[in-house]
């Protein structure tokens, strides 16, 4: 029943933070070497925003244009999602996510939810089943990849955002859209962050995952408004499609509360 998961979410919590079991996702290519059970995320990601854009172009842009054009790139992919965060909150975002790199997310699925884990390595995290997780570990299948790019902070004031869906079929565009929303909100705000992130990283025997329901903690996808049309004279041409771009691994995460 929910008593029983909400006790096995808490019991999670607190073997993750004594180091009693550490879990880990990886995320490279090389981990798939011969007679190692070790899963292996090849899904091109680019980490640089000068491999998906032209950078220079977008640094002499005003911070309206340098909006519109990220989300117009994407607004009719079906497997990514776009965003914007401006430059004081993508610091806080950052800092955030460096100091407390897990949490979880609740989908609304159904008449019921399903429970994500977040994971942080850098400006990139990973999303995968709370329940895959447990049981696989390293072995965990990412299905939705996000990344924060900070380049344009200085010259537009703008962090951007994006989200791979990794696996079409188990995580929809607009749930992708509210996994974002609801990972940048609770890593920004002050009172969330402070109140549950910082609590299940830090002092995971006091984090009550039934308050944390009732306290908003769940993510419920509202569909997607239709995209408005693309301008024909569009001032900042865009790169030729990515090329696969090697994601950098993620290292094993050791869950020590801080004394």
């Amino acid at each position: 029943g929910s008593s029983q998961f909400g006790s096995q979410v808490s019991a999670m919590a607190m073997r993750l933070a004594t180091g009693a079991a550490r879990h880990w996702l990886r995320a490279s290519p090389a981990a798939a070497s011969v007679g190692r059970r070790s899963f292996a995320f090849t899904y091109p990601i680019p980490t640089d925003l000068k491999d998906i854009v032209k950078l220079p172009l977008l640094q002499r842009a005003e911070p309206r244009r340098v909006r519109e054009v990220w989300l117009e790139k994407y607004a009719t992919d079906n497997r990514r999602v776009a965003g914007t965060i401006v430059d004081k909150d993508v610091d806080v975002l950052l800092q955030n996510t460096k100091a407390c790199p897990t949490f979880l997310c609740p989908l609304a699925k159904g008449e019921g939810y399903l429970t994500l884990v977040v994971q942080w390595q850098g400006k990139q995290c990973l999303v995968t089943w709370l329940e895959e997780y447990q049981q696989k570990g390293p072995d965990a299948t990412p299905y939705l990849c996000l990344s924060v790019f900070d380049e344009l902070k200085a010259t537009s004031g703008l962090g951007l955002l994006r989200a791979d869906i990794v696996h079409a079929g188990e995580i929809s565009k607009p749930e992708a859209a509210a996994i974002v929303k609801f990972v940048r909100e609770w890593y920004v705000s002050e009172n969330r962050f402070n109140k549950w992130v910082k609590v299940f990283n830090q002092r995971p025997q006091e984090f009550d995952f039934h308050e944390f329901i009732r306290d908003g903690g769940r993510v419920v996808a509202a569909p997607l408004e239709k995209p408005a049309p693309k301008s024909d004279a569009d001032p900042l041409p865009e790169k030729p499609p990515e090329k696969p771009v090697e994601h950098k691994p993620l290292t094993e995460l050791n869950f020590q509360p801080k004394p």
